[in-house]
C-alpha cells in the first residue's frame, strides 16, 4: 500500500477469515470510488473449506473488513457502477474446445442478477476494462492468447446493453494498458 505514508506490505488475503486464507488466492483489482479495494478470491489449492470463498469482494484500504458482492471464481471485476449500483467484469467460462474469450457481464447490486453486455467469443476481449464514473465500461480487445497480452483496440459499452464503440478504432495497435481520466486533467496537460 502507497498512501503518502510508508509502504505497507499485507498478504492480499488478509481480510478473509484465517481458516480460509491459507487455500486461497487473493487478486487485487479496482478501487471503487469510496476508497475500497474490489478483490477477487479463487480458492482451493486444496480441499475447499466450508463455505467456498471464491467470490468477488469489496475490501477497505487497511484489509479490516470484507463485503462479498458475488460468488464463484469466474468473474474478474472491472469496478462498479455509479453508486455502487452494479458490478462490472468478465466471466471467464471453461469450454471444454478449450479457452474462449470471456463475456462482458454487469451483476446488479445487491441482486446480483447478471446481465450479459457481450458476450464471450463476440469480440477478443481482453482481461483489461474499467469503469468511468458515469458509468461507461470501457474494455480492450487483444491481437492473441500469447503472453505478454498485447492490446490492439478499446470498446466503450453502455451499462445498459446495446451500443458498443470501438474507441480507438486500430490507431493505438500494441498498447498494454488504459484508465481514464476527467476532461479537465486532460486540458490541463502540456500540448507537445
Amino acid at each position: 500500500m502507497f498512501d503518502g505514508a510508508a509502504p505497507r506490505r499485507a498478504p492480499s488475503n488478509t481480510f478473509l477469515p484465517p481458516a480460509q486464507r491459507e487455500p486461497t488466492l487473493a487478486f487485487v483489482g479496482p478501487v471503487a470510488p469510496d476508497g475500497r479495494i474490489l478483490m477477487r478470491v479463487t480458492c482451493c489449492l486444496d480441499d475447499a473449506p466450508p463455505p467456498d470463498p471464491s467470490g468477488v469482494y469489496l475490501v477497505p484500504r487497511d484489509f479490516s473488513s470484507y463485503e462479498r458482492l458475488t460468488p464463484g471464481r469466474d468473474l474478474i471485476p472491472l469496478g462498479l457502477g455509479p453508486a455502487g449500483a452494479w458490478l462490472a467484469g468478465l466471466r471467464r467460462e471453461e469450454q471444454p474446445e478449450g479457452e474462449s474469450s470471456p463475456a462482458l457481464v454487469v451483476v446488479d447490486l445487491p441482486g446480483r442478477a447478471e446481465r450479459t453486455l457481450v458476450a464471450r467469443n463476440a469480440l477478443p476481449l481482453a482481461e483489461r476494462g474499467a469503469v468511468a464514473p458515469d458509468g461507461t465500461i470501457a474494455v480492450a480487445t487483444q491481437t492473441s492468447d500469447q503472453f505478454p497480452v498485447v492490446l490492439d483496440d478499446v470498446w466503450t459499452v453502455a451499462p445498459t446493453g446495446g451500443a458498443r464503440r470501438n474507441a480507438t478504432g486500430g490507431a493505438y495497435p500494441g498498447i498494454s494498458a488504459f484508465g481514464w481520466a476527467p476532461a479537465a486533467t486532460l486540458d490541463a496537460v502540456p500540448a507537445p
